[in-house]
């Protein structure tokens, strides 16, 4: 049997075990707080860089965020940045006019070439006598393809650019099939000459009193003003560039004072054969027959 002494060797022993389990469990409570300063401490650092084009023009303005976080830093007028990252973050570098591009941080010095957006500036126009790339031009222009003329039923070509080019305003003369039109780009131009845009089909000018009414006595018997450009199917045309400015019309002259809307149709391709089909359909139902209004005859009439 156990004596009185060894109850208290054991005692005093169990009493110092706990006494450790417990002092360690404190002691590791508080170690993840001091850990995770420690790492921020150590691997949060200055990261810095510039932002060039392909040419390795330094690009001011730019913004540069960390990704998945609200950080974030410009450049300035050098294209240089600085910004506190990690090494294996992701940073995203955007600026105006170019590809947004994510990059790495390898490094505490960064060198970031971005690219500019050319899906919309090789666009080709037509201006003029000839053609301009978008990114190349100047002044203002609009133009219009087959996949804008789908939208909606159109009858003549310019039911092709009402409503749809800014700043352009068509009306017909009246209502009749074939009617003239009143065209005119950015408002009246002159008092007394007409503000009618020159028009020009596949390089050759209209004259302008030709497309617009000059008054409604104009044409033949008791029909107003005739529309010339009604010659043209509005399934044959391939674009139209409306020419706005000054800038844009001066190679025609006087007569692209009030603008220019330039025509193109559509030319044969090389490869396979290819045919467009454009079909309407409209729906309309007769009345009932108690609706019908109950007619009289001569006699009837003339007794009413």
């Amino acid at each position: 049997m156990y004596t009185k002494n060894n109850f208290f060797t054991l005692k005093n022993i169990a009493f110092l075990v706990l006494s450790i389990l417990l002092y360690q469990t404190g002691y590791a409570n508080g170690m993840p707080n001091r850990d995770l300063n420690f790492k921020n401490d150590t691997f949060q650092t200055t990261i810095k860089g510039i932002v060039l084009d392909e040419s390795g023009v330094p690009l001011p303005g730019a913004t540069i965020i960390l990704k998945g976080t609200s950080t974030g830093a410009s450049t300035d007028f050098d294209g240089v940045f600085s910004i506190n990252a990690a090494i294996g973050q992701t940073l995203q570098v955007s600026f105006v006019g170019y590809e947004s591009q994510y990059v790495d941080v390898t490094s505490t010095d960064l060198k970031i070439n971005l690219k500019p957006l050319n899906a919309m500036l090789d666009e080709v126009l037509i201006v003029g006598y000839g053609q301009q790339t978008k990114k190349d031009l100047t002044g203002a222009v609009t133009q219009l393809s087959t996949g804008d003329f789908k939208k909606g039923v159109n009858v003549s070509p310019d039911n092709l650019i009402q409503g749809k080019v800014a700043g352009v305003r068509v009306v017909q003369s009246s209502g009749e099939p074939g009617a003239g039109v009143n065209v005119s780009i950015r408002g009246v131009g002159s008092i007394r000459s007409g503000s009618s845009p020159l028009f020009v089909v596949d390089g050759i000018p209209l004259s302008n009193e030709n497309v617009s009414a000059a008054s409604p006595n104009v044409g033949l018997g008791s029909s107003s003003a005739k529309n010339p450009l009604n010659f043209l199917n509005t399934s044959d045309i391939a674009s139209i560039t409306v020419l706005k400015d000054a800038s844009a019309a001066a190679i025609y002259g006087a007569r692209g004072s009030n603008g220019v809307v330039i025509i193109t149709t559509k030319k044969g391709k090389t490869g396979e054969a290819s045919i467009t089909v454009d079909s309407y359909l409209s729906i309309a139902s007769v009345i009932k027959k108690q609706m019908f209004y109950r007619l009289v005859n001569t006699e009837t009439l003339l007794q009413m």
